[in-house]
């Protein structure tokens, strides 16, 4: 995590072709601190709400990201990257615009143009404006469509589902509180165990 890194704007996709942009801390239009404490009260309590499953592409890191920097944790529900893996381990891309292409073809070549013309190093440089607007929703959309259509494969097989649900999604949530709080370790403990698994 560093301290100076900031959010410079939050996408929520709510169906297919809805989706909304909510500038953060983006130099165009960045959120004063008391609109910035009233909107963490209010995504907070949306984001933790029983009938909101909140998925994403890589969504351990949004959810660490987001608790770090605004102090709002929420339980990640669902993950195309996850979901992608369990379906193909040997993909060699699993990014969200190739995986948008292999999958959502509606959607196919949504983000190609901001891709190539952009640096997304320098983002907070690039302009609030209908390009930025057009892919930053677009990718909340693509991952919203690319969740459905992998849920639906995956569902066709027991016990992969079995394990995104009793495993992976459980598993993300654990690592998003290890990597915000950290985990005790007894030395002594793994110093005897390593003198075990030495000895056997």
């Amino acid at each position: 995590y560093a301290p100076d890194a900031k959010i410079l704007t939050m996408q929520f996709c709510i169906e297919p072709g809805k989706a909304y942009l909510l500038p953060w801390m983006h130099p165009d239009a960045p959120q004063g601190p008391r609109a910035r404490a009233r909107l963490k009260k209010q995504l907070h309590t949306l984001l933790n709400n029983p009938r909101t499953i909140v998925t994403g592409q890589n969504a351990k890191y949004d959810c660490a990201y987001t608790a770090a920097t605004t102090g709002v944790r929420y339980r990640i529900g669902g993950d195309t990257l996850m979901l992608a893996t369990l379906l193909d381990e040997n993909a060699t891309t699993k990014n969200l615009a190739d995986l948008t292409k292999r999958f959502v073809h509606s959607m196919a070549g949504y983000s190609d143009h901001f891709d190539a013309n952009v640096d997304k190093s320098r983002m907070a440089e690039v302009p609030l404006d209908e390009n930025f607007l057009a892919y930053g929703c677009g990718d909340a959309d693509a991952a919203y469509r690319l969740h459905e259509v992998l849920y639906a494969q995956l569902s066709q097989d027991e016990k992969l589902l079995q394990h995104y649900h009793q495993c992976t999604i459980p598993g993300l949530n654990a690592f998003v509180s290890l990597e915000l709080r950290g985990q005790h370790v007894n030395e002594d403990i793994v110093e005897s165990f390593e003198e075990f698994m030495a000895a056997k």
